[in-house]
């Protein structure tokens, strides 16, 4: 089943597989740190959340441990779905907004604790504040590494106004990608499957808009202009974790030796 026959196509992360009906999705030797049980575990436990609150997740049938399948490789298995999926920038208004539906929807899922979503299905952290503090740990490391005064300034900046992270009392599930891949539309425009949720965090929903905004500023913009409507503090609290979310995304770029040059041109003419 896992063959060069049976390959369907690739995602950044994983290379996927379609066999009887089913859909394989194996990582790349590049991504070793994702050849985990608990990495697939997460989004198990993930779309378990999102389909009792009616999003259409798709069920995760198995995840097969190293040597069941293919020899040194963690594999997830869910169902097939038939439909159309269509890349980021064919998108139409309406296709963009039913990603958006979706995506507030899911934003309005409360999620025990805070931070990285758990194979438990809780957050990593007591606090909202906790999570960026531990992740700042992780990013500050990370990114000495590029040895870029400009970019160490920036980081600097931005760690002095960490007073605009709020103290918020419940955190909300936040996917934290919308690639538009992942999502199964009809024949109608209507979504009837999602997929590929691994990595989503408990916290505040305007961290999900920054997410948004630095991936699909066009879908953001739709966002603001038909769905929400956010005051001028909203707007700050959103231009400070639109850069923190840069970094974050910078980080995981250099630890796995991808292009970093879109990332960095984001944070240098980020505000702030």
């Amino acid at each position: 089943m896992i063959s060069k026959e049976n390959y369907l196509t690739e995602g950044l992360v994983h290379n996927i597989y379609k066999y009887q009906g089913y859909i394989y999705k194996v990582p790349k030797d590049s991504f070793e740190d994702f050849n985990n049980p608990n990495h697939f575990l997460i989004e198990q436990k993930s779309h378990e959340i999102l389909a009792e609150k009616g999003i259409p997740a798709v069920k995760v049938e198995a995840i097969y441990r190293r040597g069941e399948l293919v020899g040194n490789k963690n594999i997830l298995k869910e169902k097939f779905v038939e439909g159309n999926i269509i890349d980021n920038p064919l998108l139409s208004t309406n296709q963009r907004l039913e990603i958006l539906k979706i995506i507030l929807k899911v934003n309005k899922i409360e999620i025990p604790r805070y931070g990285n979503i758990n194979a438990q299905g809780y957050g990593d952290y007591s606090s909202w504040r906790k999570y960026f503090f531990f992740t700042n740990i992780r990013n500050k490391k990370v990114l000495k590494t590029l040895k870029s005064k400009k970019i160490e300034k920036i980081f600097r900046d931005l760690e002095k106004k960490d007073y605009r992270i709020p103290k918020i009392k419940q955190g909300y599930f936040l996917l934290l990608d919308y690639n538009s891949n992942n999502f199964v539309f009809n024949s109608r425009d209507e979504i009837i499957a999602m997929f590929d949720v691994d990595h989503p965090i408990a916290g505040d929903v305007l961290y999900e808009y920054a997410a948004l905004k630095w991936y699909h500023p066009l879908s953001f913009d739709v966002l603001l202009k038909e769905l929400v409507t956010l005051n001028d503090s909203e707007l700050s609290i959103l231009d400070y974790y639109y850069l923190y979310f840069g970094f974050s995304v910078l980080s995981f770029e250099i630890l796995h030796s991808l292009d970093l040059s879109e990332s960095i041109n984001k944070i240098k003419n980020a505000r702030l």
